[in-house]
């Protein structure tokens, strides 16, 4: 696929999972907790990162002005193709491969994590994701 046909798959999947796009990231937001996804071009090799960042709303109330690195919560996208987990190298991955990989992620990480109570459920049984949340996000969560 071609760096086009990436970037079109990736928005149409988003959109049809309910994110919105806004400037060059993806948002989906319930009252507690909001999800923005962004691509990240690789400098070293032809592809992208798809990072995630969950943003507490009572911590971040206007995510119109928020990326995916002001996420009080941090995480990627895993493509599990070629050599680096976290690098969708769109050359080398197939549209219906790309398009399961984004569906199974908001499935199964974003939806449940769009309430503070599904956020803290989901941090604290993925222990790398404790190194990936803030501090002012562990209070707000109740986690210490």
């Amino acid at each position: 696929m071609t760096n086009l046909e990436f970037k079109q798959t990736v928005a149409a999947t988003l959109s049809a999972l309910g994110f919105q796009k806004h400037g060059a990231s993806f948002v989906i937001q319930e009252a507690e907790v909001g999800c923005i996804v962004g691509l990240q071009k690789s400098r070293f090799s032809v592809g992208y990162y798809l990072n995630a960042g969950f943003l507490i709303r009572s911590l971040h109330p206007d995510l119109s002005s928020c990326d995916f690195a002001d996420g009080d919560v941090r995480t990627r996208m895993t493509a599990n193709v070629g050599s680096d987990a976290e690098l969708f190298e769109f050359e080398k991955i197939e549209h219906e491969q790309l398009k399961s990989i984004i569906t199974d992620f908001v499935r199964t990480l974003v939806v449940p994590s769009l309430s503070v109570a599904g956020l803290r459920r989901i941090v604290q049984s993925q222990p790398v994701l404790l190194y990936q949340t803030t501090v002012v996000a562990k209070r707000a969560l109740g986690i210490e």
